[in-house]
């Protein structure tokens, strides 16, 4: 009979904790390219864009003045606003799938917009785009939205995922 003491013995505990690093890392590379793979070819990217402007004079400059400044298209013109007050737009956006869209702005515009980052949306979506004037001048920029939706099952829980722990 082998007794215990000959088996710890004969047992290289350094070997074997070698063998699990390496198949515990190659578990996780082979995860990791897996999700790439979701990320890349069964996530549907699409991206839209919207100009936005406008001027905020002081409130005794825009007293008897009302300009309203809506544009339809591709363009979030906000006008002529007073100093102190905010303007809010609405867009319309729709899809027939469960989607991920993140929101960004870019230009001089962007400290003085507020509108949600990160949001889920499946079937149609208002996004409140709040401007607020606080100092006199000219501002432009261009408000930015990453949609994206699963092709998959698998990459649908990859962006579920994505939503709450990642971004």
């Amino acid at each position: 009979m082998i007794d215990a003491e000959e088996v710890r013995n004969s047992f290289d505990f350094r070997k074997a904790l070698k063998i699990s690093g390496g198949i515990f890392a190659a578990v996780i590379i082979l995860a990791g390219i897996g999700l790439y793979y979701i990320d890349s070819q069964k996530v549907e990217r699409q991206s839209q864009q919207w100009n936005v402007s406008f001027t905020v004079a002081d409130a005794n400059e825009t007293a008897n003045q009302t300009d309203i400044g809506i544009e339809t298209g591709q363009h979030l013109h906000f006008g002529k606003m007073p100093n102190g007050t905010n303007q809010r737009r609405f867009i319309g956006i729709n899809s027939s799938h469960y989607t991920l869209a993140l929101m960004s702005s870019e230009g001089n515009v962007s400290e003085y917009l507020e509108f949600d980052e990160k949001f889920a949306f499946q079937g149609e979506k208002e996004i409140a785009v709040e401007m607020q004037s606080e100092k006199t001048g000219y501002y432009e920029g261009v408000l930015k939205a990453e949609m994206q939706a699963p092709r998959t099952r698998w990459a649908l829980r990859w962006l579920e995922f994505k939503r709450k722990y990642l971004y």
